[in-house]
Order: C-alpha cells, then sequence, then structure tokens
C-alpha cells in the first residue's frame, strides 16, 4: 500500500520521550503500524515494548519478518493468545498474558520489560480499541494513564492506534483519549 504519509518523517521530526495517537481507519492501521515499527527498531535503534491486544504473537511475529523488521529487538505482551487457546510459542521476547481485561497482570509486565531492557524504547500497544471492548472506559482511562506515567518516568516513547469508531464511543463516554 502507498501511504500518503512518511511514517518515518513524522517519527523523527517528534521531541525526545514522545507519546503519539494514531488516529486512522482500520484499512491503514496496520500498514501505519508497521512502517513505524521498521522506521524505529531498523534505522532508529529502538527496542520495541509491543502490547499487542488483537493479534497473537505468531502473527505479528511473521508481519514483522515478512517486513524484514528485527524481531530480536522488540518483545511482545501478548494479550490474546491464552484467551483465545491459541498456540503458544516459548520464547524469550514474549511474555503472555492471561487475557485483554487483565490490566493489572498488563502492568507489571511492561514494567518487568522496562527493567530488564536497556537502551532506547518505545511502547506499541496494537489496538487500543480492542483493549476498549473488554474494559469500562473509566477503568480503561485509568491504566492508560497509568502506562503513561510510567513511561514518562523511564524516558519510554510511545505510539498506539485507535481506529476511528472509538473516539465516537470515548465521546459518547465523555472521556478525553
Amino acid at each position: 500500500m502507498n501511504l500518503s504519509i512518511n511514517m518515518g518523517e513524522e517519527l523523527s521530526s517528534l521531541p525526545e520521550d514522545w507519546v503519539v495517537l494514531i488516529e486512522s481507519p482500520s484499512e491503514l492501521a496496520n500498514e501505519f503500524s508497521l512502517e513505524s515499527i521498521d522506521y524505529l527498531v531498523d534505522k532508529q535503534d529502538y527496542v520495541g515494548i509491543v502490547l499487542t491486544a488483537s493479534k497473537p504473537y505468531l502473527t505479528l511475529k511473521k508481519q514483522f519478518e515478512a517486513k524484514g523488521i528485527n524481531v530480536d529487538n522488540i518483545v511482545f505482551i501478548d494479550c490474546i493468545s491464552k484467551s483465545q487457546s491459541s498456540e503458544v510459542e516459548q520464547a524469550g521476547n514474549v511474555i503472555y498474558i492471561d487475557a485483554v481485561y487483565n490490566l493489572t497482570n498488563i502492568s507489571l509486565a511492561f514494567k518487568k520489560v522496562i527493567e530488564r531492557v536497556e537502551g532506547k524504547k518505545f511502547l506499541y500497544i496494537d489496538s487500543l480499541s480492542a483493549m476498549l471492548i473488554h474494559n469500562t472506559p473509566e477503568i480503561f482511562v485509568r491504566f492508560i494513564h497509568g502506562l503513561i506515567t510510567s513511561m514518562r518516568l523511564a524516558s519510554i516513547s510511545g505510539f498506539w492506534n485507535i481506529l476511528l469508531p472509538v473516539i465516537k464511543i470515548a465521546q459518547r463516554h465523555q472521556i478525553n483519549i
């Protein structure tokens, strides 16, 4: 797909310790994400922390490898495989969480990863939309606030996908995201 936005160029112009929300239609979300992760991991020497709530680790790993992204420089926090009884591959760069709604375990896994991984890091959440489906908006906003606070304290950058319909859900609940 030919993107009208060069994600690498957009990311390179951000200040240190940035946090970006990518608001995109669903048909572009995956491509924006792959372009961004490729730029950060392979061209800017970041270590990626990928919190996946919509695609199993094995699926993401295959997509990343097909794009030429070095998955050795990425730690995955997989919140979907166990809850869907999917194939679980034990690897040194993946932590499996029981379910997307288990925000406490997700937070603990994130803190564990940031303590053990050195270098420039970024957090990528593949789908805030999927996480919001499994959590009440009020609790989810507190969870995101906690993640952002942890990121800022550890000087971690981040970007997240949110599909356009989620904006309408947040507006309906009068939540600022």
